[in-house]
Formats: C-alpha cells, structure tokens, sequence
C-alpha cells in the first residue's frame, strides 16, 4: 500500500494539521487527519471506483467547504463528444466566435509586428504606440470573451475558450513588454483553440 502524507497551511503560512493518503490493492485512496490521533486509524474513503465521490474539502485557510462531488467521464458522455453535430440553426452563432477569432488574429499581427519592426528594422516603439497597442490587446481579447460567453452555453468547453483568450492576453502583453518574438506560434495556436473549445461548446449545447 502506497502512502503519501502532506501538510494543510493556513492564511497565514502556519501548518495546521498533516493529513495522510493510502493507496489501497484495490485502487481506493484512504485518507486521514494524522494529528488527531484519538481517532486511530479510522480512513475516510475520498475515492473509489463508484462514478462519483463527495467529501469536505479543506480550503488554503483551513476552513471546510461544502461538499462537492467529482464525476466520472461516462459513455454517453464519449459518445456525445465523438459523435458530428450539424445544426443549422447554430451557424450564426459558429459564426460570431470566428468573426471575433480573425479580429483577435489582426490585432496580434499588428502588435507581432510591431515589435519585429522595432527589433529588427530599428523602428522603436513609442511610448504612445505602446499604450495604444496594450489598450487594443486588452479590449480585442476581451471582447473575444465577450464573444464566447454571449454565444456558448456555461460549460467546460466555454470556460477553456475563454482561458484560452486569456493566455492570449498574457502572452501579448509579454511580448510586448520585452519586445520578445518566442512565443508567437504559442499566441496563434490559443487563438485557433480558443475557437475550437468555443465551437464545441455550441455543438454540445454545454453537455
């Protein structure tokens, strides 16, 4: 049986108490509170191989949150997920999330540009260029957002797209700030996900 232990901090950076897993044969995770030791080896079940599990889950301040339950990917799930959905009546919406991806693309080839044309063609960027070009950063990204939450269905999918927009947002920025070209292809390839994640969303209704 495999045993991991490891240590609950408060906000304050104090160790509130140790709490230790065990991997049982059967493939189950036991866990315990180490420091109560009036309770002996009394393991709380937190995973096994039914579909779901539920528990208190102790937050970074040590405080307990309500219990929440982690469900299993199911069939019917797989079988969704791989299965090609065309709905007309979703083109519109398809449609605004790549309009709002080619207009994200344009802003990061003018701010990729840019930079190159200040590295390369010694062109620097101006002080006012520069907060012009992290104003449009910021706005196209989000209102990339924007885009994907009036379109998609709160789901998964939906939250990836937007995180997606974000790495964007960050990885522009960064770009910009260190008039740096190492991650472009990292900037394209979230913005093109970013629209993956979104349309799937739309064609699972957020299933």
């Amino acid at each position: 049986m495999k045993t991991y232990v490891f240590g609950c901090f408060g906000g304050d950076g104090h160790r509130i108490q140790d709490r230790e897993l065990r991997e049982s044969p059967e493939g189950c995770l036991l866990a315990r509170t180490l420091d109560d030791a009036s309770r002996g080896p009394a393991y709380r079940h937190v995973f096994d191989r039914t579909p779901r599990f539920s528990g208190p889950i102790i937050s970074a301040g040590g405080r307990t949150r309500p219990q929440e339950s982690i469900v299993r990917i199911t069939q019917e799930q797989l079988d969704n997920w791989f299965t090609y959905h065309n709905d007309p009546a979703k083109v519109p919406l398809y449609q605004a999330i790549r309009e709002a991806e080619d207009n994200c693309r344009k802003v990061a080839w003018d701010v990729l540009q840019a930079i190159e044309m200040d590295q390369v063609h010694s062109q620097p960027i101006g002080d006012q260029q520069l907060q012009e070009l992290f104003g449009r950063i910021n706005q196209i990204t989000k209102t990339f957002a924007e885009v994907i939450v009036a379109n998609c269905p709160g789901c998964a999918d939906a939250s990836a797209a937007v995180r997606c927009v974000r790495l964007v947002r960050m990885a522009l920025n960064e770009q910009l700030r260190t008039r740096s070209v190492g991650v472009n292809h990292l900037i394209y390839d979230q913005i093109l996900l970013a629209r993956f994640q979104a349309s799937a969303a739309i064609a699972l209704d957020g299933k």
